[in-house]
């Protein structure tokens, strides 16, 4: 006797629902226990094989029967919800083998690491993150630290590594704004700004009233100043990636902080953002195309719909060595020339002399910043001779020789926050430098410490400027 059509449906829908809740727990546990490419693969596999077994189901649930077949096909009935059961645990399994051996798989059959190549420093940088997963942020500043005392090519990119420790540390701590206070101000505060970067690729609200709280809620009360002010700027860092190098949308969001030096600060973290990443070429795909021909190439192509791709990330233009900073107000022009010296000397071959006449050709109220980021990079240039980096800032305008001087002098503190290098170079300074090079001096002092002691100790140093130097440091 034929099954009822009926029942022959219900089953075929007992199957299915079968089929699809152990899909569901093995799509769960793809997202859960590996990595993304992997479970995506086998999920599509899994979907795959089940999708033909419940074609099979419903095509034998609802195919004609006769006297003859009904007894073979109450056995298919019996056997089929079984067999369904029976291939989704042995794909579940398979998942789960391969995602506790996904590690070892990502070093056995990738062919873009070869240790045995690896030279003797990215391995030690490679340690320094290992330090940061098992100890923390600090201990891997620390080792950092202790690394690029030693070897020279870390401290030169000692920016660059402490900017990508703070993006690790908060990548993998769920974006969890705390972790801003386990970084430090050396290195020129990488680390704070690479913090501020991730944030918003985790947690992308920047209304208003997300940005104007958001560094109040990573800053402790009765932290050194020097927290505050690297936060302010690291957002600006973080809204400049967030907006994909659209500088005016950053700048927007910059106005919601409530203090004007935090918004400055932000300002500065922008046109920073866009000095030091911008330069990099945009990936294929990205709005611009690919190009691995460094600076030579940089600018701005025009698509055949009369769409501007921009071939690099950031703002730039060849032949105007003023842009970006034209295209924004008054309000902007400091900050912006504060590091438009690096666009100028990457398209110059770092030629220190057009470096100067770019800063002397720019707007007045950007004069000044655009010194004292060149006095930077002379300051880097120069580091082991005080004649050599004092001769080097005197090739450009004497009235600006203190604004390159203190530059260099910010360089040495920002490294590594110690004064003793910075505090040689004010005492070697022409006489009427050294005053305000020391008074300089003390304020960036006083942004690390609220100590009066320590503070007195450091501008000792200073001589017959101490107080100056403490002077400064008193007044931030």
């Amino acid at each position: 006797m034929n099954a009822k059509p009926g029942s022959d449906r219900k089953n075929g829908l007992r199957v299915i629902a079968v089929g699809l809740t152990v899909l569901a727990i093995t799509l769960v546990w793809s997202s859960l226990m590996m990595d993304q490419r992997r479970g995506l693969l086998i999920t599509l596999l899994c979907v795959s094989l089940l999708l033909v077994l419940f074609g099979a189901i419903v095509t034998v649930m609802n195919a004609p029967s006769t006297e003859g077949t009904s007894q073979a096909r109450r056995a298919v009935q019996a056997a089929v919800p079984i067999v369904v059961v029976a291939v989704s645990a042995i794909l579940a399994t398979a998942l789960f083998w391969i995602s506790t051996v996904r590690v070892s798989l990502r070093v056995d059959d990738s062919p873009t690491i070869d240790w045995s190549a690896t030279s003797e420093t990215d391995l030690r940088v490679a340690a320094i993150f290992g330090i940061a997963s098992e100890q923390g942020v600090s201990a891997a500043l620390d080792h950092l630290q202790e690394l690029a005392a030693d070897d020279d090519v870390i401290r030169d990119r000692g920016h660059g590594i402490a900017h990508a420790i703070g993006r690790y540390a908060i990548q993998n701590n769920g974006y969890d704004a705390t972790v801003f206070g386990e970084c430090r101000e050396i290195f020129q505060s990488g680390c704070y700004h690479g913090v501020l970067e991730a944030y918003f690729e985790g947690r992308p609200d920047v209304d208003a009233e997300t940005v104007a709280e958001l560094c109040s809620s990573m800053v402790a009360d009765g932290r050194p100043p020097i927290e505050a002010i690297e936060c302010a700027h690291g957002l600006g860092h973080g809204l400049t990636v967030r907006f994909d190098f659209d500088l005016g949308a950053a700048l927007e969001r910059c106005e919601y902080l409530e203090l004007e030096t935090a918004r400055q600060e932000c300002f500065d973290g922008v046109f920073m953002e866009n000095a030091v990443h911008g330069m990099q070429p945009r990936m294929a795909g990205a709005g611009g195309m690919q190009d691995g021909h460094g600076d030579h190439a940089m600018g701005e192509t025009e698509a055949s719909n009369g769409n501007t791709h921009r071939m690099y990330r950031g703002m730039f233009r060849p032949d105007d060595l003023t842009y970006p900073c034209g295209e924004f107000g008054d309000r902007y022009q400091r900050a912006c020339w504060a590091y438009q010296y690096m666009v100028v000397l990457r398209l110059n071959g770092d030629d220190f002399i057009a470096g100067f006449d770019a800063c002397d050709n720019g707007p007045a109220g950007g004069t000044a910043s655009c010194y004292l980021g060149l006095g930077k990079r002379i300051g880097w240039e120069y580091e082991e001779s005080d004649d050599e980096l004092i001769g080097a800032c005197a090739q450009g305008d004497p009235e600006q020789f203190d604004a390159c001087l203190r530059g260099a002098m910010e360089y040495f503190m920002d490294t590594e926050f110690d004064a003793g290098r910075a505090l040689q170079l004010c005492g070697a300074a022409p006489g009427d430098s050294r005053e305000p090079c020391f008074r300089a001096l003390g304020s960036r002092v006083g942004l690390v410490t609220t100590d009066r002691a320590e503070a007195e100790t450091i501008c000792r140093v200073a001589g017959d400027h101490a107080a100056a130097c403490l002077a400064g440091a008193e007044s931030g």
